[in-house]
């Protein structure tokens, strides 16, 4: 059986517009985000000890308001840092290395924290990075870490396995 020409334009519209859509989407809306904010890295060498640690953070700032579940591992000269959503899908890895960093966002554009930020944030919070510009408070309820040059305010939470 022969496919008309008339078929096979319409087909083939279909099945670009229908894998364009997202691509389309993400066009159109780009989910708010925050963006990248500079501060220092504590070399990992220059950390002590090796550890496991679990956080949660949340981030406000702009129309951004996002909280992670982070695992924080430090083994050797390596850092990594993972990041849970609100349902629990892996958001971002981050692995420092000395202070080269690398970063993967599984979630893609839908990431609303650059990652970079969180990582700087953990070393603002926990390993003794200088606050740059950021005000760090210690309560009962976390460490709050106030970032106004950058637009956003971060509660970190230590948790406990």
């Amino acid at each position: 059986m022969k496919l008309g020409p008339i078929f096979v334009t319409v087909s083939t519209a279909a099945a670009v517009s229908v894998a364009g859509c997202e691509s389309l989407y993400l066009a159109l809306y780009r989910p708010p985000t925050l963006p990248d904010c500079p501060g220092e890295l504590v070399p990992t060498g220059a950390i002590p000890g090796e550890f496991v640690w679990r956080e949660r953070v949340r981030v406000v700032g702009g129309d951004v308001e996002a909280t992670f579940d982070l695992v924080i591992e430090k083994r050797a000269d390596q850092l990594v840092l993972v990041g849970f959503n609100e349902f629990g899908a892996k958001a971002f890895s981050v692995v420092q290395r000395g202070t080269e960093v690398e970063t993967l966002r599984h979630l893609g554009p839908a990431t609303p924290v650059p990652p970079e930020n969180i990582l700087r944030d953990l070393h603002r919070a926990r390993l003794g990075a200088p606050p740059g510009d950021a005000t760090i408070e210690e309560s009962a309820g976390g460490t709050e870490i106030d970032n106004p040059s950058c637009g956003y305010r971060a509660t970190w939470v230590r948790a406990v396995f």
